[in-house]
């Protein structure tokens, strides 16, 4: 994939739909599925890499038997997990207000 990527081999892909636009499909949809959405992509694409760290951790709290130790581990693996997503939302907006320098872009 990873040469695909770089244009050395090149792969033909199955494409199930040609002439499918997610964006225009996404604008008739209200903001809370798409936010939905959006998370449950996110969920998907994460999952493979975050599903082994999360059942060692699952699996050292069964074998300890303290409910403190592993509530502690399950919530510093959560909030290192979501920082960076909260972090990513809360700069969202002021993107918005970035495209507006893009007039004076010319004397950068």
């Amino acid at each position: 994939m990873g040469l695909n990527l770089l244009e050395v081999v090149e792969l033909q892909l199955p494409s199930l739909f040609n002439n499918f636009d997610p964006r225009a499909a996404a604008a008739n949809l209200p903001s809370s599925v798409q936010a939905y959405l959006a998370g449950l992509t996110f969920a998907l694409a994460a999952s493979p890499c975050s599903t082994p760290v999360l059942a060692s951790i699952l699996g050292y709290v069964a074998a300890s038997r303290d409910p403190v130790i592993g509530g502690s581990l399950l919530l510093t693996y959560t909030t290192g997990y979501v920082a960076p997503l909260l972090l990513a939302a809360s700069f969202a907006g002021a993107l918005q207000s970035l495209l507006s320098f893009r007039k004076f872009s010319a004397w950068f």
